[in-house]
């Protein structure tokens, strides 16, 4: 049986990327190239633009830039060697249990990925996500009893390096590191073993992340910007969009994940898996990861994926170890595989197949610049969007903002915030200084949920500033895809001498 079962959840990996090579680049992971594309023309994160993002999501955005370059096929391969790296750390994690948990687990991981779409590869969560599988796969290995003997320390440190870097991309990555490291040394008190030179490894290798990071924006003269980032922008953002907690524990798993985790708890309560080391340690992984989600609040597709990631990989130890026993666990293991492996795969496989994502609004705001000049606009075009398409194109056609304003939520938010007012007045700054020559305002307001322009009456100065300096050269509404409403509006600066009034957005301050 699980041969079989193994065969078709190969083929299903196999069909899906072979299916997925040609998707497009769009979503998240085109904002993230575009952050890149800045830094290589001398701009800093933090200093020179804002965002929300910690550090380690801009350094390994750029370093996947630069190892597999930035076309859509190269973002392809790097999701895929992404996924390589968490399968590989599943085995090593399964490996004791059966080749075919992790065979099972991993497999699934791939396809539950798949089915989210072209809009959700290379998110910085499955990064985080393989990161912790990275961090569990060389924590067990060091606890295990052959390691014991030998290079116990080394996984300790790389299990410290993996959940650092993961620290680097979001913070509750860190309540991983504490927890595990805390069951880890109770573990190796209880079996006699040395604990201090092992948590000291573990520490230098949690910590080496993170002072690379500090190192880097001291270098680039940018820590007083992350902390002013951190300290402002980051809790602004964190309590935008944010969902009820009923439907956060609704959309946290897929009913069939809630399944197979029941049927996982079940296996795990009556073989009293969870009281070993490894198990309770998987399981509260899953705990984490649904903290994590809950925290998060935003209820994003991507935000799941160290959960799921965790969640997989437990099941397939559980169901897989139900098959050396007999009777009604034997029978519970039999169902969750068939089912995972029969009827979740290939479904995950027909939706992934099935996936589609309109390029038609980059593509018509690409159509627009390039008609009113193209490269010569580089530095001269300002997006008033943050993830509906208009950073993509500017990407695509290799195009410098004109100011460091990424994300349009800063400047249209609640007045009363005091990270709004001073977004509102760097914009002003930088726009005095170098009026842009044109501006594309996309109709919908990311995380505040306001379409049809209606963010422009958040900022009614802002408005009256645009109607006076600039007219209207293209309005376009386009049917709306997975992120929102599409729409965009381009206008382009009156010439000189038309009667351009600044005075009432400077008024604003």
């Amino acid at each position: 049986m699980k041969a079989a079962l193994a065969t078709v959840l190969v083929a299903c990996v196999v069909l899906f990327v072979d299916r997925s090579l040609r998707w497009p680049l769009v979503n998240d992971v085109s904002l993230m190239h575009y952050i890149s594309f800045l830094m290589d023309h001398g701009l800093v994160p933090y200093r020179d633009f804002g965002d929300m993002n910690l550090p380690g999501s801009f350094l390994i955005d750029w370093l996947a830039v630069h190892t597999f370059r930035g076309t859509a096929l190269a973002s392809r391969i790097f999701d895929l060697a992404l996924m390589g790296v968490g399968s590989l750390a599943i085995l090593v994690i399964a490996w004791p249990y059966g080749r075919f948990a992790g065979v099972f687990a991993a497999s699934m991981l791939i396809l539950f990925h798949g089915r989210d779409g072209m809009g959700q590869l290379g998110q910085r969560d499955m990064t985080l996500a393989v990161l912790l599988l990275l961090a569990y796969a060389f924590l067990f290995h060091a606890l295990r009893g052959h390691a014991l003997r030998g290079g116990s320390v080394w996984a300790m440190a790389l299990f410290g390096l993996s959940v650092g870097m993961a620290t680097m991309i979001k913070p509750t990555a860190a309540a991983y590191a504490a927890v595990l490291l805390g069951m880890a040394t109770v573990t190796l008190r209880r079996r006699g073993q040395a604990v201090a030179v092992r948590l000291i490894a573990a520490a230098v290798g949690l910590a080496v992340p993170m002072a690379a990071a500090c190192a880097w924006l001291w270098h680039m003269h940018a820590l007083a910007a992350f902390w002013e980032s951190i300290s402002r922008v980051t809790p602004y953002y964190i309590g935008l969009g944010r969902r009820s907690f009923a439907y956060l524990m609704e959309t946290c798993l897929s009913p069939s994940l809630w399944l197979l985790g029941a049927l996982a708890a079940g296996i795990a309560w009556k073989r009293r898996s969870w009281r070993t080391w490894e198990g309770s340690a998987l399981i509260a992984g899953v705990v984490l990861g649904v903290a994590a989600y809950v925290l998060q609040a935003k209820g994003y597709a991507y935000h799941r994926y160290p959960l799921v990631a965790l969640l997989l990989t437990w099941v397939g130890i559980e169901l897989t170890s139900a098959l050396r026993e007999r009777g009604a666990l034997r029978v519970v293991g039999v169902a969750g595989l068939v089912f995972g492996g029969v009827v979740l795969a290939p479904l995950y496989l027909r939706t992934a197949m099935r996936a589609q994502w309109s390029g038609a609004m980059i593509a018509a705001i690409q159509s627009d610049l390039t008609a009113l000049g193209g490269a010569k606009l580089s530095g001269k075009v300002q997006c008033i969007d943050s993830i509906s398409g208009c950073g993509t194109a500017m990407y695509e056609m290799g195009l410098m903002p004109a100011t460091g304003l990424l994300s349009d939520f800063l400047i249209f938010g609640p007045a009363e915030k005091r990270v709004v007012h001073e977004n509102r007045e760097r914009l002003w700054r930088a726009m005095a200084a170098r009026p842009p020559q044109v501006i594309v305002v996309t109709s919908w307001l990311h995380l505040l949920n306001v379409g049809e322009y209606g963010k422009l009456g958040l900022w009614p100065e802002f408005a009256a500033y645009l109607q006076a300096n600039y007219e209207l050269y293209d309005e376009r509404s386009l049917p709306p895809v997975m992120t929102g409403p599409q729409g965009y509006r381009v206008y382009v600066r009156k010439a000189a001498g038309e009667g351009i009034a600044t005075e009432g957005i400077a008024a604003s301050f």
